[in-house]
């Protein structure tokens, strides 16, 4: 049953809702992971860049 089916109970549906607020969380959570690796990846890159080739 689906959130808008009018057959699904009140309870049938509040536990589908839920359900759905954690999977967003968990999609929400992995998207931040990935995102911040790659920032930690760039910031690691400039890091060596400066290491390896200093200004001057």
């Amino acid at each position: 049953m689906t959130m808008n089916d009018p057959g699904a109970s009140q309870g049938q549906q509040a536990q589908q809702g839920e359900a759905a607020r954690r999977a967003q969380r968990q999609r929400n959570v992995r998207l931040g992971l990935i995102l911040a690796s790659i920032a930690l990846t760039f910031f690691a890159g400039f890091v060596a860049k400066t290491m390896l080739f200093p200004a001057g």
